[in-house]
């Protein structure tokens, strides 16, 4: 885990000391992002004619796009800390200007991983707030790469954090929450096939997930502020504050729509469970692009809709119930937890309570994961001014009690005495 305390910093110095911090966990953290992104892009057409079996980076691509003042004097900062070559060549062990902008932009690319998560509202939960899960998987199964660099990362401010759950090496955000229990967890709908790399304007979407998580606090907000990117690929983002839980699904060349429980379905992936949600590989919502044709997706649903009759018959959902549905091994290779699974979350917004864990090995059945428990990684505003507050009242009644004691001194000790003899 690396903490980052942004105080008194300026967006420069954060990435510059986040480098560092990166660098003396991952001294190879170059070569291993140089392995990653090619990879990731495999099967990919860049400009210029290079094949999609062996791609080459585009020369002088430049940062990405559509990014704030902020996030792009961070990036300058990282690259402070890297050692950085002026050939693009993937796979070579080094790492170029361009090829770290493009490890930025892999989620715009399709060269994202992708998954499946299940959420209940608060109403549905043992807890009083809503709770989420997600799962990711490899391609076509988890490599060294996916798990090398894995890394949480917390920016810690005077009044707010931000929890990042990626790796090393990437600044935007693809899963993570905020201090207020805001959760957004991006999903690429299975449309991969030979994307091509080009220079949007538009803001990549990890950093306009990472600026919602910087400056909102519920579901509703986060969801009109990304809702507006028109981007150029299809994808899901599973959404949850304290209350509920939600799904934008993004056309490409389209606004984001608003998924929920109550929402119409498309025909073939019926839902009607209340109060819960679901998203997979696929769009769900009526209104959307259908073609949810993989298999593994449209198994995963129905395990889903079975799974989330858990209440019905018990008490409400715990916690510990999200992660043994995202550890739910039913259906062997088309499974929640499948063998290509390398990444299991759990999240209760409302106490920023996080279970995560990564199965360990490269077996084609993996042996199910430790989930480790983190309960303090963010602040808390609400509850920190809360005990002030409380610690001023109690002051308050202190000083009232010596005041009150004070005052029966006083009256005892000046109170008029009684003649002996009485009145006569």
């Amino acid at each position: 885990m690396f903490q980052i305390d942004t105080q008194g910093r300026t967006p420069y110095e954060i990435g510059a000391e986040l480098g560092r911090q990166w660098k003396k966990r991952f001294p190879q953290l170059e070569s291993k992002l140089d392995a990653l992104l090619k990879h990731r892009l495999q099967g990919m057409s860049f400009p210029g004619g290079s094949s999609p079996d062996n791609p080459t980076v585009p020369p002088d691509l430049g940062p990405p796009d559509g990014l704030t003042d902020k996030h792009r004097k961070e990036l300058e900062g990282l690259m402070s800390r890297l050692h950085l070559v002026s050939r693009n060549r993937l796979g070579d062990g080094f790492l170029s200007r361009d090829e770290l902008f493009l490890v930025q932009r892999l989620p715009d690319l399709g060269a994202c991983d992708g998954g499946s998560g299940f959420g209940v509202y608060a109403s549905r939960s043992d807890t009083g707030t809503a709770l989420v899960g997600r799962n990711l998987d490899g391609r076509p199964w988890p490599g060294p790469m996916e798990r090398a660099l894995a890394a949480i990362t917390v920016y810690r401010g005077e009044d707010r954090s931000l929890v990042n759950i990626g790796f090393a090496g990437k600044l935007g955000v693809t899963t993570g929450f905020n201090q207020s229990g805001l959760f957004l967890a991006y999903l690429p709908i299975s449309d991969r096939g030979n994307r091509a790399v080009t220079e949007g304007s538009s803001e990549p979407v990890a950093f306009s997930i990472r600026r919602v998580l910087e400056t909102h606090e519920d579901l509703d907000t986060a969801f009109q502020a990304l809702s507006w990117a028109v981007d150029d690929s299809n994808y899901s983002i599973l959404m949850a504050d304290r209350e509920r839980v939600a799904v934008l699904e993004h056309a490409v060349g389209k606004r984001g729509r608003l998924r929920d429980p109550s929402s119409i379905p498309q025909p073939a992936m019926s839902w009607r469970q209340p109060q819960k949600i679901a998203v997979v590989g696929c769009f769900a919502l009526n209104s959307m692009p259908s073609g949810c044709i993989s298999l593994r997706d449209q198994y995963r649903w129905q395990r889903f809709r079975t799974l989330a009759d858990l209440d019905v018959q018990r008490t409400p959902f715990t916690l510990r119930d999200i992660v043994r549905i995202m550890l739910d091994r039913v259906g062997s290779r088309d499974a929640i937890f499948a063998p290509t699974t390398y990444q299991v979350l759990a999240f209760d917004p409302g106490s920023a309570e996080l279970y995560l864990g990564t199965p360990s090995g490269l077996e084609y059945y993996p042996v199910e994961p430790l989930m480790h428990r983190y309960a303090d990684l963010i602040i808390k505003p609400a509850q920190e001014h809360g005990g002030i507050h409380g610690l001023w009242i109690l002051l308050w009644l202190l000083v009232a009690a010596l005041i009150v004691v004070t005052l029966w001194v006083r009256l005892r000790l000046y109170s008029p005495t009684p003649s002996p003899d009485g009145d006569k």
